[in-house]
């Protein structure tokens, strides 16, 4: 299920290099190296001869089961499908953001990146 507050706040602009800044809670535990962040992972899905540099102000806490990770993928996803008119489908971000949900949680999986890009109630299955 999707909610209103807390949220994340990503800034996606192009770059020379690919960078990760975060601020917020988790920016010292969050990883900045963009391979390693589901952003970082998102972005190069979707545009891999592109970099950008982004920020993340997080408003929600890692590892407090409320999605932290995979708001950071979906917005991030969400937001490069509307600025590059890549039109994409919601099916194809879910699909593209659960990838960056696997640095964060080990294995891609659909049950927090659905509603951060859909919004409402969700129910994922396989």
């Amino acid at each position: 299920m999707a909610l209103k507050k807390p949220f994340d706040t990503v800034t996606i602009k192009e770059a020379s290099e690919t960078e990760i800044t975060i601020e917020g809670y988790g920016e010292n535990q969050i990883p900045t190296e963009p391979s390693q962040n589901t952003a970082g992972v998102v972005a190069r899905e979707m545009m891999p001869d592109k970099n950008f540099k982004i920020h993340l102000q997080k408003g929600i806490p890692p590892g407090s089961g409320l999605g932290s990770s995979a708001a950071s993928a979906a917005a991030t996803a969400y937001a490069l499908n509307k600025i590059y008119s890549l039109n994409h489908t919601q099916t194809e971000l879910i699909e593209i953001a659960a990838k960056g949900e696997e640095v964060a949680a080990g294995e891609t999986h659909s049950d927090n990146v659905g509603p951060a890009i859909t919004g409402g109630f969700c129910i994922v299955g396989q």
